[in-house]
């Protein structure tokens, strides 16, 4: 049945024994009552979804465990902007009533409402169990993406409900192989640096560093070894040094000796915005008739360069289409007396001055 034209589809059926195999009831053959069955399909303009957070054993179904009682919230997240949030409460939630469309729920702490996954503490994945109550898809990161149809289609008799209405989830619980008590991530100078401490440590192999661009997909870009077993306070930091230029967001893969491993929560970390870098003079003083610059620009374009004496008098001025990427400008200071100059380099994103000797 093709629901995208709301109405009414009846459809009859009746078995019987085929003892000759020609595929028509014969008059002796035994044969049951005709059943009708009547579907009907109806357009809504939305949707309310609801449904519970269990606690999961592991064992499917996971819908048969206790309910969860911690505290978190649940935000529904439609083209990366938050629709709703709620408490989870006694176990349940309730979203109220959503067009039709693909949706992400997201569990965190933040009563404001977040895009960020934060799996409570002591659990380490969060699941998508649907209507029927079989064990779901595991998502650590936080992250479960349903849809809701704009036509609900009720079967009768037995008028079971077919719809994205009803999504449970369950809350897999897991001991974690290390105790982590902080775990930060920020920009420097330098790069994106994280630092994370932990207050124990129980048969422990490595911390793997993952990035992500939307909290989705990671990529592994480091390692770092703990001290396997301990029973104090250790610290830890990770500079990740790649481009500043677009949103970060990071989180810790926590690996036991035999394998088992656990996520921290995510970190999120804001690009600064991307600027032409301009290098120094070299070789400075100056050797020969010219020295040269390095200069790595974001966008091809013009750049102005004038250059000054020491009293302040302008001695050239030029115009240079650079490239994207790095360009090594050279300066001709052929006509120039021994001393010392200042040479301004301007464009649309950066305006910098360097001093040159000769």
């Amino acid at each position: 049945v093709d629901p995208g034209m709301p109405g009414t589809l009846t459809i009859s059926f009746q078995s019987w024994i085929d003892s000759d195999n020609n595929g028509v009831i014969d008059p002796t053959e035994l044969k049951s009552d005709a059943v009708v069955y009547t579907v009907t399909i109806t357009d809504n303009s939305s949707s309310v979804v609801s449904g519970s957070i269990f606690n999961d054993d592991g064992v499917a179904p996971a819908l048969d465990g206790s309910a969860f009682t911690g505290t978190a919230y649940l935000s529904v997240i439609k083209d990366g902007a938050i629709v709703e949030t709620v408490a989870i409460s006694g176990g349940a939630y309730t979203f109220s009533a959503l067009p039709a469309g693909t949706y992400n729920v997201v569990i965190h702490k933040t009563p404001a409402g977040s895009l960020v996954p934060q799996i409570p503490t002591g659990y380490n994945a969060f699941k998508g169990e649907g209507i029927a109550g079989t064990d779901g898809d595991e998502n650590a990161n936080g992250i479960v993406q349903f849809v809701v149809s704009n036509y609900t289609t009720i079967f009768t008799p037995g008028a079971r409900i077919m719809a994205a209405t009803d999504l449970s989830f369950s809350m897999q619980l897991g001991p974690l192989p290390v105790k982590l008590i902080a775990f930060e991530a920020k920009l420097t100078d330098q790069g994106n640096e994280l630092t994370w401490k932990t207050s124990s440590e129980s048969n422990f192999s490595h911390y793997e560093v993952q990035k992500s661009a939307d909290a989705g997909v990671f990529t592994t870009i480091g390692k770092v070894v703990g001290v396997k077993n301990s029973v104090e306070i250790s610290s830890y930091n990770f500079l990740d040094q790649t481009n500043s230029i677009t949103d970060s967001y990071y989180r810790l893969k926590m690996v036991d000796l035999d394998g088992k491993f656990d996520f921290s929560n995510i970190r999120f970390v804001k690009s600064e915005k991307a600027k032409s870098v301009v290098g120094q003079f070299y070789p400075n003083p100056s050797v020969g008739n010219d020295s040269k610059i390095d200069i790595t620009t974001i966008n091809k374009g013009n750049w102005l360069l004038t250059s000054y004496d020491m009293k302040g008098s302008i001695l050239s001025v030029e115009n240079r289409i650079l490239e994207k990427g790095l360009n090594t400008v050279k300066i001709d200071f052929r006509n120039q007396n021994p001393g010392v100059y200042f040479i301004k380099l301007e464009s649309n994103e950066s305006n910098e001055i360097r001093k040159l000797l000769k």
